[in-house]
């Protein structure tokens, strides 16, 4: 303890001045991790941080590079030091996202007068296309209407007999696929019939009929044969003729059959029907892989149960049993 009454002064005094530095610390201008306004400019102050680049910098106000050089005049965009003080005008960003706004509007603008413009041009060919049907329905029925009095009473006065039914022609003379016979050249360039299937509720999208699977001589068709059914048709060429995919699908079998068969491939089709191809020379697809409508998977041969080189072709529709090609087959070419 200290009884001098001058040094206890200067102690106080001494004191005084410390608390005073402490409690008041000179100003400092430097921002630290939160960026603030300048009250002297439209401008925010940013302090470079260790890992800042001026592109980043940039990026992080939507800033042009540019402006932000020219408002801290910077010289070389890649020289800047840590703990340095940065200009970020908001002038600029403000201008930056009127500008991407405006843009936007006019964009947005230009699609509605496009779409705009396109539906008055459809109703206005609609109405066109209305009236001249309408017109041309109305003459139509007009002469229909008097042709068929003038018929009617022509019958009443000339005949005493009423027809009441008639016989319905042959089968074939409705379905002209039913008309190939044995012997007619078929081939895969054959255009493919469109299966009925496809307009059942929940028929697949890509299935587009079957093509004939291989170019020759039909020489077999479905049905009864020496005693036993013969589920498919054959067609006949020489060793070697290229077997093609009927219709697009998965390879579900490929390899020798020991039934008969030979060397068989089966494929499976987006619709669930299986396509059987029999007696091949060679097999150049594997099990699991998928083929397109056309693509060759096999070479004709006469492999298993055969008398010669020929295509033993099969339908299974969802997989059941086999029904005849024919029906999904398009007719012989003139």
């Amino acid at each position: 303890e200290i009884n001098n009454p001058t040094i206890q002064k200067q102690s106080i005094t001494r004191q005084k001045k410390i608390n005073s530095r402490t409690q008041s610390p000179a100003k400092e201008f430097v921002f630290t991790a939160s960026d603030k306004s300048s009250p002297e400019s439209n401008a925010l102050t940013y302090k470079v941080k260790s890992g800042d680049t001026l592109d980043k910098i940039a990026q992080r106000y939507h800033l042009n590079l540019q402006d932000l050089l020219a408002a801290n005049q910077i010289t070389n965009p890649n020289l800047i030091r840590v703990d340095s003080l940065l200009n970020i005008p908001l002038q600029t960003k403000e201008k930056t996202q009127e500008k991407s706004n405006t843009a936007l509007d006019i964009k947005s603008q230009s699609l509605k007068n496009n779409h705009i413009q396109q539906l008055k041009q459809d109703i206005a060919k609609l109405k066109q296309e209305y009236s001249d049907s309408s017109q041309i329905t109305q003459s139509l029925t007009d002469k229909t209407s008097n042709s068929s009095a003038s018929n009617l009473t022509d019958n009443l006065n000339n005949s005493q007999e009423t027809i009441v039914g008639t016989v319905p022609n042959a089968l074939s003379n409705y379905n002209s696929v039913l008309s190939n016979s044995i012997g007619d050249k078929v081939g895969p360039d054959l255009p493919a019939l469109l299966s009925p299937e496809q307009y059942l509720p929940n028929a697949p999208k890509k299935f587009n009929g079957y093509i004939w699977p291989a170019k020759g001589v039909l020489t077999s068709g479905y049905g009864m044969r020496w005693g036993r059914m013969h589920k498919g048709i054959d067609i006949a060429g020489p060793v070697g003729t290229p077997i093609v995919a009927a219709a697009p699908g998965e390879v579900v079998y490929a390899s020798w059959n020991s039934g008969g068969y030979g060397n068989l491939v089966k494929l499976k089709h987006p619709n669930g029907s299986i396509t059987l191809y029999a007696h091949n020379s060679k097999i150049f697809v594997r099990k699991g892989q998928f083929v397109g409508q056309g693509q060759q998977i096999a070479a004709m041969g006469s492999t298993g149960f055969s008398t010669g080189p020929h295509l033993h072709f099969e339908i299974h529709p969802l997989g059941s049993t086999a029904v005849n090609p024919m029906r999904f087959l398009a007719k012989k070419s003139n």
